[in-house]
């Protein structure tokens, strides 16, 4: 700190003839309360004024609040440009580049050119770089953004050049998301999180201005596509909350609550899942949204199911049924006769289950939707296979895993390992569970709580169990089968769930010779939630 000030304010030597710097150094200390925070405010006035006079401005006196206050006097004694730098990034409330600066400024201090600013407030401690990025201290934020006028602008209907002119907080944080709909990468690039950081910096600015409808358009684009389908359900249930009962569009309330209700079942809270589908079957029937309400039907059929109230599944899905006939939704129908297959598959109704996959695997094929394809089949195969016909279970588990669908494809590969054990194929066996264990692994390394991929890693472990010959592996598996088993089910205790769980795992059983599977199939965690 003495260098810093050596080198920053004209007067300090000759403060310096009047009584030792390490004398005033401490009283500086002594008046920021020895903060981090406060000493560079401190300093950052020491920097803009370098005819600061530190005695005078010790004299002042500082409250408890000493941080806030220098922040503030730091930040008062910047020119106007300086301040709207400051306040930019106060907007955009993260790390951005100076071309988000230059973006959000255009039309308030045009031709602006924020860099060389931007680093000048890094040198002076207002603002934070790393890797090109800049950024505010939380108390530096805070004070900026609280300096922006804050005008009651959300009913006026203004168009985008006219409302980008404006100076308000209101104004600026959709121009700042206007900059992350304009940075987004072409959808063919899509494929991770990272490459959705544009739209989820534009959503939660989005919601900061309140405009939750354009929120709500912003993650429909990329929640059921991509968060869904790489295992991003924590995010997508933060997402979607920040939208419940703000959104005016009927339809996109729907589809929010709809989609929320999807992820918060992935993670195994089916009741919270079904009040969500009720509320979207509500919306759907007073607004005479055929295509929602059955959507609607269709989801609550699912989560029943998962209750173990197979019965009342049955009457959801048919009444889904009918709705996706009427209104000619292929898709609807795919995954409609396929779950109420597996519902009767749970009632050992062979016949009718098999009859109902074939007819959901037909259509599933006519309107090429890959993971209809891929799970109709697995469970067409599943319903071979409980009727030990190995044969046709092993061809349409093989034709299923033509289909490449990253959250379904963990289980049509369990489903493979087991009709090949069964067969007494126990290398082509082991192979295969140590794929399905890798594939659930991935799946798990997104989403901890997927309680359907924790299954599905305990099974192949029990599998790799029983064909392994090494004992120290062999041990290592059961208690990892154990752990993982007990993880799953303290989140889907689900009756449903459990019987779909067991009924797989006895099927492992069935070549156990040496009993060794007998503790897992004893555990208490087996009990199902009543």
């Amino acid at each position: 700190m003495q260098r810093m000030f050596f080198e920053n304010w004209i007067g300090m030597e000759e403060l310096a003839s009047k009584m030792p710097v390490k004398i005033y150094l401490g009283k500086i200390r002594e008046a920021t309360l020895g903060f981090p925070r406060a000493l560079e405010s401190f300093y950052s006035v020491v920097c803009v004024d370098r005819h600061t006079d530190i005695e005078k401005l010790l004299s002042k006196g500082l409250p408890e609040t000493v941080v806030e206050k220098l922040v503030g006097e730091a930040f008062d004694r910047l020119d106007i440009l300086n301040q709207k730098v400051m306040q930019a990034l106060a907007v955009y409330n993260r790390p951005v580049s100076s071309a988000a600066i230059d973006y959000l400024l255009q039309f308030h201090l045009p031709g602006i050119n924020s860099a060389p600013l931007l680093d000048r407030l890094v040198s002076m401690h207002f603002a934070r770089r790393e890797a090109m990025r800049y950024s505010l201290h939380p108390v530096d934020r805070e004070f900026a953004h609280k300096k922006i006028p804050q005008l009651d602008e959300t009913k006026k209907k203004l168009g985008q050049g006219a409302r980008a002119r404006l100076w308000s907080r209101f104004a600026l944080t959709l121009r700042a998301a206007d900059y992350y709909r304009e940075a987004r990468k072409p959808v063919e690039d899509w494929k991770s999180i990272d490459d959705l950081a544009p739209q989820l910096a534009e959503f939660n600015l989005r919601c900061t201005a309140s405009d939750f409808d354009s929120a709500a358009v912003v993650l429909a684009d990329i929640d059921f596509n991509y968060l869904l389908l790489w295992g991003h359900y924590n995010l997508m249930i933060d997402l979607h909350e920040k939208l419940q009962g703000k959104v005016n569009d009927g339809q996109l309330a729907r589809a929010s609550a709809g989609n929320l209700g999807l992820a918060y079942a992935q993670i195994g809270q089916e009741r919270i899942a079904i009040k969500n589908y009720e509320k979207v079957l509500e919306l759907a029937q007073q607004d005479k949204n055929r295509h929602q309400e059955g959507a609607a039907l269709h989801g609550l059929g699912n989560h029943q199911a998962s209750l173990g109230k197979t019965k009342k599944a049955i009457e959801y899905y048919e009444q889904a049924l009918v709705i996706f006939g009427e209104i000619s939704y292929r898709g609807g129908e795919a995954t409609g006769l396929g779950n109420l297959g597996n519902a009767l598959l749970s009632l050992n109704d062979f016949q009718g289950a098999q009859q109902l996959l074939s007819e959901a695997t037909q259509t599933a094929d006519e309107i090429l939707d890959a993971a209809a394809q891929l799970e109709c089949r697995r469970n067409l195969a599943r319903c071979f296979l409980f009727q030990n016909d190995f044969k046709n279970a092993q061809k349409i588990i093989d034709a299923a895993l033509q289909y490449d669908v990253p959250e379904y494809t963990y289980r049509a590969s369990l489903l493979k390992s087991i009709i090949l054990l069964r067969q007494n194929e126990l290398e082509n066996a082991g192979a295969a569970f140590h794929k399905a264990l890798a594939q659930a692994d991935e799946i798990l390394a997104k989403t901890p709580e997927l309680y359907g991929a924790l299954d599905a890693k305990g099974l192949a472990l029990c599998g790799l169990v029983l064909t392994t010959d090494d004992s120290l592996l062999r041990d290592d598996y059961h208690l990892q089968a154990i752990e993982t088993f007990k993880k799953a089910r303290q989140i889907a205790p689900h009756a449903g769930v459990v019987k779909c769980v067991l009924r797989l795992f006895d099927e492992l059983v069935k070549c156990d010779n040496d009993g060794a599977l007998e503790e897992l199939r004893r555990l208490e965690c087996w009990k199902v939630e009543a």
